[in-house]
């Protein structure tokens, strides 16, 4: 990890500025295939690696940290690999072309900070919400709430903490958001991504995961490294899971 001084970034703008679209953008059809391609491919290939070690049939809600751990290695990993493989082939895009560059502390310390206020307002919009019209509890958030013991807490913030918001940055903000970026403005681009990202969580998560989803993208157009966005949805992912291991409950 890199310390908090300057870190050379290419022709683009130094951190904090906008993303620049790179000189060459991504072919539409690639990009798509990109996209597309992780979710139908890895996804069957997860759902068939999933029945032959006797998971799936266990209702979310239900399942313990050990089999949420084997569901998150075997979807994340291979959504994160195959992305990452299915760009540099296609897209002829490096890691670092995806915002993978080297971790710096100062990201990472942005992620923390800036996470913890999206969980702040995460919990302000579902108390709104509850009072408005109500609100049914995730499916993986009543899980997560019937996990005990320290070793399930490990395994729970590697599952969500960790393997997911590697996955889903990559995917949503890393090619999704950086192809449209490149002929998007920022709104329209961070609209869209954003809308993508939402509608792949269930229908009851929606208002919170929206504003989450558009401060992720806007986490990484201001530092342009996808380390930001991916400490931020951790920290938004893992600290209620400390809070409620820190309360006893």
């Amino acid at each position: 990890m890199e310390s908090d001084g300057p870190r050379p970034r290419g022709p683009g703008p130094a951190a904090g500025a906008a993303l620049a679209a790179p000189a060459q953008r991504w072919h539409p059809v690639a990009w798509l295939l990109t996209l597309l391609v992780p979710f139908v491919v890895f996804g069957v290939t997860a759902a068939r690696l999933a029945r032959a070690f006797g998971l799936g049939s266990t209702p979310v809600a239900d399942i313990s940290a050990e089999e949420l751990f084997v569901r998150a290695l075997i979807v994340d990993v291979p959504l994160i690999v195959g992305t990452l493989v299915l760009a540099r082939w296609l897209l002829r895009a490096r890691p670092a072309d995806l915002g993978l560059l080297t971790p710096r502390r100062a990201d990472l310390r942005y992620g923390v900070i800036f996470g913890t206020g999206l969980f702040v307002a995460s919990v302000a919009i579902g108390l709104v919400q509850a009072a408005a019209v109500g609100k049914e509890q995730q499916a993986i958030a009543q899980a997560l709430l019937g996990h005990r013991g320290l070793a399930a807490l490990a395994l729970d913030l590697v599952s969500v903490a960790v393997l997911t918001p590697i996955a889903e940055e990559l995917l949503f903000r890393g090619v999704l958001f950086g192809g449209l970026r490149q002929r998007l403005p920022f709104v329209l681009a961070a609209v869209v991504a954003t809308t993508a990202f939402t509608l792949v969580h269930e229908p009851q998560a929606w208002p919170g995961v929206w504003v989450l989803g558009f401060g992720l993208t806007l986490a990484y157009e201001r530092t342009r490294t996808l380390w930001a966005p991916i400490a931020t949805h951790a920290t938004v992912n893992g600290l209620p899971l400390l809070l409620i291991a820190i309360s006893g409950r």
